[in-house]
């Protein structure tokens, strides 16, 4: 599979966007595992926004690892959503019941 680029910037409120591009897939779901868990290491995040606006193509293992580092970011009290889905990614979160995901109106 192709290659997944995570750009990291962090907000005045001190949450961090990291915006996917390219390819999430099970090749590249440790590039997405590091960058969050980076992201809530330090000082102390309210939340971490997964933009993936620019993602080409998802698969079931990077749908999983969205999952499960929402859930990992639940756990240490940091909120953690995702914005700008394609179509077919909102769908796909749809179907497997992971549309909470979503931030409001996304």
């Amino acid at each position: 599979m192709g290659p997944l680029k995570v750009n990291n910037r962090r907000r005045v409120d001190g949450s961090v966007v990291l915006e996917l591009s390219g390819e999430l897939d099970y090749a590249t779901v440790g590039q997405l595992e590091a960058a969050v868990r980076d992201a809530s290491i330090g000082a102390l995040v309210p939340s971490i926004i997964i933009d993936c606006a620019r993602l080409t193509f998802v698969d079931s293992t990077g749908v999983g690892t969205l999952v499960a580092v929402h859930r990992r970011a639940r756990d240490i009290g940091v909120a953690l959503v995702l914005i700008n889905p394609s179509p077919f990614l909102r769908d796909l979160l749809a179907i497997t019941g992971q549309a909470g995901l979503l931030g409001r109106g996304r």
